[in-house]
């Protein structure tokens, strides 16, 4: 048959090839095939090949064949996904967008970046190479057999983000003879994007040549449609086919068809195990893919072949939001992480998103995109978030006049749940999402449901099981049914009475143990939050309070004041022991930020308090802070009552909790006082109790401070090893007040064992945690010893020590801390006599002396008049300095410390050095 488009000129060519296109656009199978190019030489063996029927329709869908596999040669490039940008793939993606994908033609323009203006020409430059290439075919020889392909959709315009170790992981599988493999994921997530590319891949085109065929099925799909169009592609004839009715038969004859040919099969979206089941035909040489919402479903159908889709990663999901929207991405870089983790890297969402931005942003006004990630950030904005959309882009099952937005896909997964399932779904939203994660105790407690519902669930795919059986619920899921309860404000209420109910309760019960409210601190506060909005003060109050240890324990002060401040609104109308708890933990967290006073009156009303209900346990727990105020304010004859009480109160009641914190704070309080022998004393009584009971914070800080003391009576390298011991359970639990002190501890320490870099290294992370939490007696530490050591390194680092001196002084002064003040004047004291100032360092070290004397700390006093006595020496004054030095060593040698730290510090003055060997002779 000769080629209608041989004679003809350009234009008509054009006319003619256009009219086509167009008749392919619309569907019109029965027009084409009576279409002037049905007398294309091709178009006859093409329409045998496919096993097409005889009929204009049939011969239609051959010239639409024919016609898409010219387009399909204009690619530049055969190797590689196209380009947008590139001009070398114009034509084919006009032809192919827009004719047999069917998209408008303004999203086509913007798509490929091309002006209003110009497309007109573009196109029909695009159909003029089309009609070239058209016009060229002739009647050659029949060429082998083309493969099979049955509706599979266009491939994705550029290479997939974050989806390459699953493609390839599915290719080697095939490779390796697998027959039937399943990918499985939430709605959204990307499943029919990842199958459109192995359905276009090479490498599987060369593996299965006799075919690979498609079908997407969807919540309504009918999987014996698809296996008789599968069966008539395949060659089975097809009034045999049209004549069958059952499932099974329509099974064997696409597995007959099939035989011994090397195809393959691959079904999007399948909802019903019976339907993906009778998918799972054919011989050794074929194999069958599907893609599932079910995780259940995809083990039945694949085994060990059925392989998770995740969400997208941070970076790839923020590339897969630039790739729509740049301008938005550089705008306003923070705001577009926070939606991408908002939408839990769900690959629609982000396609949702940043058609949206991109739409909004086309004209670069920075004000539209601002204001647009703004409204965005609400749940409802992103659920409800539609665009545009060819035929060929609508999901299977999708309702027609219903647009693609996050709730409409979701919804899908919604209908066909049982009301139960739905009901506990919508509950289970009110825990904060992935990765947050819920015990299924809680689950169960929370949502009013049994086991079988969250399994339900869990083979839906829309809760996650983690390797320890926690459950958790991605972001979009949660959002969905948060929507959903909150239509139904009865429900709501009852669901958040509950919630807040079973965590207080938890919080409540753990109250002594805070390390078994760790896994669930996320919920815990999701928990206290609710309770304050809904108003439910008892369990507000009694999850404040429950909570708060562990708070307080991993330096949270800030978090755990603002649960503590609104319980103790609550505690006002509550009973005496509950304000008095409430105004112990207020109190504690001032004493971290140096607020004596106010803490001194919160723990004064609280053992009023506390004594007004008899309770021991609290009147314990407040004296000991009481306590711990007083001897930081060097109020030690105080202190030693308020130690005295609380020890006879828990010894009275066997309470070994309260015993070994005020144990621990009465041995803080004889080493300020440098009564070593008490402090070890009683150090060396606590430890083991808190290991009887399994107080790991206190044995933690027990195991530091038995290693402080080591260190200062000479044993370093020994007490050093006890502090590491510390540190590491301190970092077990999460303990940062503890984690800084026991940095500080090594740093001081190791600084002339290892070196100063290993020092500055304890330094950083403590001063960082210290600043984290708040901490002003650790910042007040920390910053005089790293700064004292900056200033080893000469005058070039002076301006940095100095601030960090200056401000660490101005710490302690400002909250009254005594001994760190006096600590804080020696070091700067050293720093500026290092660098030069005499006259700074000689007033710093008679402050820092003051100080020691008012607090009557003899270890500072002792240290100052080293620092006093060193500064002396660089000045010339070794008569002063050797007097001032045999003063310092009389004092350490009667309070029990070692010498060696002191004669580091004097090194470098002989002259003293000589006198203080002089004086621990005598």
């Amino acid at each position: 048959m000769p080629n209608p488009l041989a004679a003809l000129s350009i234009s008509e060519r054009r006319r003619v090839v256009n009219s086509a296109l167009r008749l392919i656009a619309a569907r019109r199978w029965p027009a084409l095939g009576e279409h002037i190019l049905m007398q294309l030489p091709e178009v006859g063996r093409q329409r045998e090949q496919a096993g097409h029927p005889d009929t204009p329709s049939g011969t239609g869908q051959a010239v639409r064949d024919v016609i898409t596999a010219a387009i399909e040669g204009l690619r530049p490039d055969a190797t590689h996904a196209p380009d947008p940008a590139d001009r070398r793939w114009r034509s084919y993606l006009i032809l192919r967008q827009c004719f047999i994908e069917g998209r408008p033609r303004n999203i086509v323009a913007d798509a490929l970046f091309i002006e209003r203006g110009t497309y007109d020409h573009e196109q029909m430059r695009a159909i003029n190479e089309l009609a070239a290439r058209l016009a060229e075919q002739t009647e050659a020889p029949a060429p082998p057999p083309a493969p099979h392909r049955r509706a599979a959709p266009p491939p994705p315009l550029e290479d997939i983000l974050g989806r390459a170790s699953v493609l390839e992981a599915i290719k080697a599988r095939l490779a390796g003879g697998a027959r039937a493999l399943a990918v499985f994921g939430l709605p959204g997530i990307g499943k029919t994007t990842l199958l459109a590319a192995l359905a276009n891949d090479p490498d599987l085109a060369a593996r299965f040549p006799d075919g690979i065929l498609w079908t997407a099925l969807g919540s309504q799909g009918d999987a014996g449609v698809a296996l008789a169009e599968w069966a008539i592609a395949l060659g089975a004839p097809t009034h045999e086919i049209g004549g069958m009715s059952d499932l099974t038969g329509r099974a064997r004859a696409a597995h007959d068809a099939i035989g011994n040919r090397r195809v393959l099969l691959i079904a999007d979206d399948v909802w019903e195990p019976a339907a993906a089941l009778a998918l799972r035909i054919g011989g050794p040489a074929s194999a069958c893919i599907i893609s599932t919402r079910s995780p259940a479903l995809a083990v039945d159908f694949a085994g060990p072949h059925a392989l998770p889709l995740d969400a997208l990663g941070d970076e790839d999901a923020l590339a897969l939001l630039a790739r729509f929207a740049p301008e938005a991405v550089t705008a306003r870089p923070e705001s577009a992480r926070d939606l991408c983790v908002a939408v839990g890297g769900l690959p629609l969402a982000l396609t949702l998103i940043g058609s949206r931005l991109r739409h909004v942003g086309h004209a670069g006004q920075r004000r539209r995109i601002a204001g647009e990630l703004d409204r965005l950030r609400e749940t409802g904005a992103r659920l409800t978030l539609a665009r545009p959309e060819g035929p060929l882009e609508r999901r299977p099952g999708q309702d027609p006049d219903s647009p693609t937005t996050l709730a409409n896909v979701i919804a899908l997964s919604d209908e066909p749940l049982d009301p139960h399932a739905r009901a506990a779904w919508y509950a289970l939203s009110v825990f904060p999402p992935q990765p947050n994660s819920f015990p299924e105790a809680a689950a169960l407690a929370v949502a009013d449901t049994t086991p079988a519902t969250l399994d339900a669930l869990i083979d839906a795919g829309l809760l996650v099981v983690e390797p320890g059986g926690r459950l958790r619920m991605h972001q979009t899921i949660a959002d969905y049914g948060r929507l959903r309860l909150a239509a139904d404000p009865a429900t709501a209420a009852a669901v958040n009475a509950r919630f807040t109910d079973y965590f207080s309760t938890l919080c409540e019960q753990a109250a002594d143990q805070p390390e078994r409210l760790a896994p669930d601190l996320v919920n815990i506060l999701a928990a206290l939050d609710t309770a304050y909005t809904a108003g439910h003060d008892a369990a507000l109050m009694r999850g404040a309070l429950g909570a708060s240890p562990l708070l307080l324990i991993r330096g949270e002060y800030a978090l755990a004041e603002r649960h503590l401040q609104r319980a103790s609104l609550a505690a006002e109308r509550a009973d005496p022991r509950t304000q008095a708890a409430t105004l112990m933990h207020l109190g504690f967290i001032r004493v971290k930020r140096g607020s004596y006073g106010e803490a001194t009156a919160l723990f004064e009303r609280g053992l009023a308090l506390a004594r007004e209900a008899d309770d021991r346990a609290l009147c314990a727990t407040l004296l000991q802070h009481l306590g711990h105020v007083a001897t930081d304010l060097a109020r030690y004859d105080e202190a030693r009552l308020r130690y005295g009480e609380c020890l006879a109160l828990a010894r009275a009641e066997n309470d070994v909790r309260r015993i070994v914190e005020g144990l621990f704070f009465k041995a803080l309080m004889h080493d300020q006082h440098s009564d070593y022998g008490e402090a070890e004393r009683c150090l060396n009584e606590a430890l083991p109790l808190a290991r009887q009971i399994g107080h790991r914070e206190f044995e933690a800080n027990c195991l530091s401070g038995l290693g402080v003391l080591e260190c200062k009576r000479g044993q370093v390298e020994r007490g050093l090893e006890r502090v590491r011991q510390g540190l590491v359970m301190a970092r077990a639990i999460g303990h940062k007040e503890g984690i800084a002190v026991s940095c500080f501890v090594l740093g001081f320490g190791t600084q002339s064992l290892v070196g100063e870099r290993a020092a500055e290294t304890y330094y950083i992370e403590g001063l960082a945690l210290a600043r984290e939490i708040g901490h002003s007696r650790l910042m007040a530490m920390l910053l005089a010893a790293q700064g004292e050591l900056i200033a080893r390194r000469g005058p070039t680092a002076a301006a940095q020590a100095r601030l960090m001196c200056d401000e660490a002084v101005e710490i302690a002064r400002r909250a009254g801390h005594g001994h760190e003040l006096s600590f804080a004047l020696e070091q700067r004291a050293s720093m500026t006599g290092m660098l030069g100032d005499p006259v700074a360092a000689q007033r710093d070290c008679a402050a820092a002396i003051a100080e020691a004397r008012r607090i009557r700390s003899p270890e500072r006093e002792a240290f100052a008049q080293a620092r006093l006595a060193a500064n002396q020496a660089r000045a010339g004054a070794h008569g002063a300095a050797a007097i001032t030095a045999a003063r310092c060593i009389a004092t350490l040698t009667r309070i029990g410390y070692g010498l060696a730290p002191i004669l580091s510090y004097l090194r470098n003055a002989r002259a003293i050095e000589d006198a203080a060997r002089g004086g621990a002779a005598r």
